[in-house]
């Protein structure tokens, strides 16, 4: 049973990639990159380096300059997040 499910599928698959392969390939660029954010502990790690960054600039009298760093720091973000939007060739 598990193998006609499993050529069910395929088929389904080879229907849709065949009806539109635009959908399909955006799909598994979207896939990869989010089991690929899975493991990304770096960002956490840079979120948190920022975030101690902009208590210190507060601290020390300077919220302009932690708010140019959160700032910063969330276009840097907000770019690399949306890249495939703004490029669909970035990403091929």
């Amino acid at each position: 049973m598990l193998e006609d499910e499993q050529r069910a599928l395929q088929e389904l698959e080879r229907g849709l990639a065949a009806d539109d392969p635009a959908f399909v390939e955006t799909f598994r660029r979207r896939q990869s990159r989010l089991a690929n954010a899975r493991g990304h502990r770096g960002v956490r790690i840079a979120a948190l380096v920022v975030a101690a960054i902009c208590v210190v600039l507060v601290l020390v009298g300077s919220p302009a300059g932690a708010i140019a760093v959160a700032g910063t720091a969330a276009a840097v973000w907000l770019t690399w997040r949306f890249a495939d939007d703004i490029d669909p060739q970035a990403h091929p």
